[in-house]
């Protein structure tokens, strides 16, 4: 016990032991300190929606961001006219505002199957409308990064039953090109709670 406790406190009280927040011993690293919490890495680039009918200015900004431009919830909220809740023509007001062209459509399943870049869908839960942003399509389940509910899976036939059929897709006009949607010939198997 003895022999522990000498080795803990050599350990913690030797000061060239930390470096740049990076525990090291004889110049080998242990660990690296930068570690992320759970939550930041459920909401890893991903603009957080701070009101309850802000999930369309928060999912244009995650689109946004995924063009590698930083814009924030409040700044299209402050674009938007009204007070009450987002449509996709306010939305792609606010994108031509930012220098992209948006165009909604109507899509359906077996075509959104097919999509390269990521893009704003329209959800209908069971509680209400929403907007998330689709980054990725896998062989049983999509990938959302959701302003509400952070990244997330969700099977093909629970999407299915949510989708809409309507989303909005970004061009821009500075040819900037998105991250690419996520596309995998892997399966996952595993059920979510009904939203």
């Amino acid at each position: 016990m003895k022999v522990l406790l000498i080795i803990i406190s050599v350990f913690l009280f030797q000061s060239s032991s930390i470096h740049s927040g990076i525990y090291e011993l004889n110049n080998e690293h242990l660990i690296d300190s930068t570690f992320k919490s759970w939550y930041e890495l459920k909401f890893n680039n991903i603009i957080k929606q701070k009101h309850d009918n802000s999930c369309g200015a928060a999912s244009l900004a995650t689109l946004l961001k995924l063009y590698k431009l930083t814009v924030t919830e409040d700044e299209i909220l402050d674009l938007i006219k009204n007070e009450g809740s987002t449509s996709f023509l306010d939305l792609k007001h606010i994108a031509g505002a930012k220098g992209f062209f948006a165009t909604g459509a109507a899509v359906s399943f077996d075509t959104l199957l097919k999509l390269k870049i990521p893009v704003i869908i329209h959800l209908r839960t069971k509680y209400t409308d929403h907007f998330t942003v689709l980054t990725g399509i896998h062989n049983n389940f999509f990938e959302l990064a959701d302003p509400s509910w952070g990244n997330v899976f969700i099977t093909h036939h629970k999407f299915k039953k949510m989708y809409s059929g309507k989303l909005l897709i970004l061009n821009s006009l500075n040819d900037i090109a998105p991250t690419k949607i996520k596309n995998s010939n892997y399966s996952l198997t595993f059920t979510l709670a009904d939203f």
